[in-house]
């Protein structure tokens, strides 16, 4: 079984990051600038995020880093998009617990605009952990705290939906293989992978499933194709259709490199920056 994160999965990596600040310009004012903004202005492909208030991509990059970006915390940087993704799916709760998502509500600005973690609840206060603020809570800080504030009305709990497992990838193929993640993917074996691989379930695995696997998990990773589609073959469900929400191959290059007509196998550039916006570790050969 394939172990997906929990609330402590979560909550570690939030409170590895405490400590945590962000860049300063030439007169010493702080930035917003840092690992955090890096990574969503790459995977938004828009560099205005690289100097975007940072509270809700810290969360949208604790929950990519431990896979539960997506399918239990959303990608997001405006925190009432947020909010709203939690709202749909039912998900906003009256007491909070371990391992919740908490939007701050400021009646000021009629709108949530500040979120983080909660780490514990105890005694009316709730111990989080928060992107972008300071000592006095501010939402508009410099780093990562640990915080301990008073539960009041203005605090809006959502839960995701945490799982511990999910079902392992189904066996493909006559002889009960099943495709695994390899170190090293090469373009012209994908390529050749393309045109060649049969893509219907329960037909035998093309010579390059680890390659095309590997890439899949990636494409998965970054919300560009779905766990059921994720297999080793590279058929039409892989490359996609271009769209912006799991276009697969085609979806991810239109994306990420401009053009309108997207052949739906990727070079070594367009291979590296997959890799890397998934967080993984692999090399790319010709």
């Amino acid at each position: 079984m394939v172990a997906l994160p929990n609330a402590d999965t979560v909550l570690r990596k939030a409170a590895g990051e405490i400590g945590f600040r962000e860049g300063r310009d030439n007169d010493g004012n702080w930035n917003n600038r840092g690992k955090f903004t890096t990574w969503y202005a790459e995977r938004m492909n828009n560099s205005i995020f690289l100097t975007a208030s940072w509270c809700a991509i810290f969360v949208s990059w604790v929950a990519w880093q431990t896979g539960a970006l997506g399918t239990m915390i959303p990608l997001h940087a405006w925190t009432p998009g947020g909010l709203a993704w939690f709202k749909k799916r039912g998900r906003v709760v009256s007491t909070p617990r371990r391992g919740d998502i908490v939007y701050f509500y400021y009646p000021s600005m009629g709108r949530v605009a500040h979120v983080g973690f909660v780490e514990s609840v105890s005694n009316g206060y709730i111990v989080t952990i928060e992107g972008n603020t300071n000592v006095t809570g501010s939402s508009q800080g410099n780093g990562v705290y640990r915080l301990r504030r008073k539960i009041n009305s203005n605090q809006i709990f959502c839960r995701p939906a945490y799982s511990k497992i999910v079902p392992p990838l189904p066996a493909t193929g006559v002889d009960n293989t099943k495709p695994k993640l390899v170190d090293s993917v090469s373009v012209a074996h994908l390529k050749s992978a393309r045109y060649t691989d049969p893509s219907k379930d329960g037909s035998p695995l093309g010579k390059y499933a680890d390659e095309v696997y590997t890439m899949e998990v990636a494409l998965f990773k970054t919300e560009w194709l779905r766990w059921a589609y994720v297999d080793g073959h590279y058929g039409s469900t892989t490359v996609g259709d271009g769209s912006s929400g799991f276009g697969g191959v085609r979806g991810f290059q239109k994306k990420h490199t401009g053009t309108d007509n997207p052949d739906g196998w990727m070079g070594p550039i367009e291979l590296g920056k997959l890799f890397k916006l998934a967080g993984m570790s692999v090399n790319v050969t010709p």
